[in-house]
């Protein structure tokens, strides 16, 4: 899985077709740590279970983190 704050890098990744597990986009980017480890403890309060290969977008908000996920069926 990689997490990252660069939507390049996803995107090269999948239009290269490679294999990947997860993908884990956590915006903005540029944040500080501290903030990224609080969006990401907030991904893991939602108990979401995505059924690999998947992308999941965690947007910081003013009111709160919004989380898209897209997983292939």
């Amino acid at each position: 899985m990689v997490l990252m704050h660069d939507r390049d890098f996803g995107m090269m990744a999948i239009a290269a077709k490679k294999p990947y597990f997860g993908i884990v986009f956590v915006r903005p980017g540029q944040i500080s740590a501290e903030k990224t480890i609080e969006t990401l403890n907030e991904i893991l309060s939602l108990d979401i279970e995505p059924t690999p290969p998947f992308i999941l977008v965690a947007e910081r908000k003013p009111s709160g983190v919004q989380v898209r996920l897209r997983q292939k069926l």
